[in-house]
């Protein structure tokens, strides 16, 4: 299991990003960052052949953005997020390998 709000393992080729932060792994900018960087280091190594994006909880994958803090952000800091989230989804989008998100329950469409 995850110690922070990303595990990051190797099985064989595959590289599985698991999201654990809290109860519904709400996205906030440091978990958007994270997912960024490691969308980019697994296209980037040459043994990852796929990714699978995947929840540690066993009934949500996502609960959509942490209100909490950015609803208490100042504007420009909340323009930057979203800017960060748009380019997480772009480049997972556009990924150079197979990625496969396994959902084991709720998402925010």
């Amino acid at each position: 299991m995850p110690t922070g709000p990303l595990g990051i393992e190797d099985r064989g080729g595959v590289r599985v990003l698991t999201l654990h932060r809290g109860k519904v792994n709400a996205l906030e900018p440091d978990l958007v960052a994270r997912l960024l960087r490691s969308a980019r280091d697994a296209e980037g190594d040459p043994e990852v052949r796929a990714v699978v994006l995947t929840s540690a909880s066993r009934t949500v994958f996502c609960g959509g953005f942490d209100l909490g803090i950015l609803g208490n952000s100042a504007r420009d800091a909340f323009e930057a997020f979203f800017r960060s989230f748009e380019s997480l989804f772009y480049e997972l989008f556009l990924l150079g390998k197979p990625l496969v998100a396994a959902l084991p329950g709720h998402a925010v469409a």
